[in-house]
């Protein structure tokens, strides 16, 4: 029987030859886990959209260059009154048009809800959902009210395709400059100090 032992050089990053270290940042970034990595970012991103008043919101994305890449949202219902002030804020809608549509909400007479839409089963960016708004007159007898509710439903149905789209689009550009900073070399080094790694000398953790 016969006992070998063989003997490995162990680096700190900052003793690895720049090739090496080249090696070392592109193994980093071949390893960042969407799900994972991402989670306190789309959890930031759900609070501000239910501060907007979109319950349950569900965040769908995809970063690559494909086709169908980007960044969507659906909600399970909608919070009017949350809504409301998000319209105000935004200058969409003045406060009495506020007070205009929580009554109609309330009474049944308006309903607005963000949904799938057409290639929501392959793709992921904005124009794959729909912000939908359907409204009736039951029950409405004066003529002041339903023409209240019908300039509501024409400055929504105007204005809310585009706020969609806008809330898509900082949902992504907020996605995206995560993914800049996960790959990025100051996150990468921050990683190698705080757990301390070594390497091997071709630039593997040991």
């Amino acid at each position: 029987m016969r006992i070998e032992t063989n003997e490995i050089k162990i680096y700190k990053f900052e003793e690895l030859s720049n090739e090496t270290k080249e090696t070392v940042f592109d193994n980093f970034r071949n390893q960042i886990n969407y799900s994972f990595d991402f989670k306190p970012i789309v959890e930031g991103i759900v609070e501000d959209l239910e501060l907007k008043g979109f319950c349950n919101p569900s965040i769908r994305y995809d970063l690559s260059c494909c086709q169908g890449s980007g960044a969507s949202f659906i909600c399970e219902y909608i919070d009017y009154e949350k809504l409301a002030h998000f319209l105000l804020s935004e200058d969409i809608l003045d406060k009495s048009q506020c007070r205009t549509l929580n009554y109609f909400t309330n009474e049944g007479n308006l309903s607005l809800e963000v949904t799938l839409g057409k290639y929501s089963n392959y793709h992921k960016h904005q124009n794959t959902v729909n912000f939908d708004v359907e409204s009736n007159h039951t029950g409405i007898w004066a003529n002041t009210e339903s023409d209240n509710l019908t300039n509501l439903v024409d400055i929504l149905e105007d204005n809310l395709k585009q706020v969609k789209d806008d809330l898509c689009s900082d949902i992504l550009k907020t996605l995206h400059n995560t993914e800049t900073y996960l790959r990025s070399e100051e996150y990468i080094i921050e990683q190698i100090n705080s757990n301390e790694y070594e390497f091997t000398a071709d630039g593997q953790i040991y």
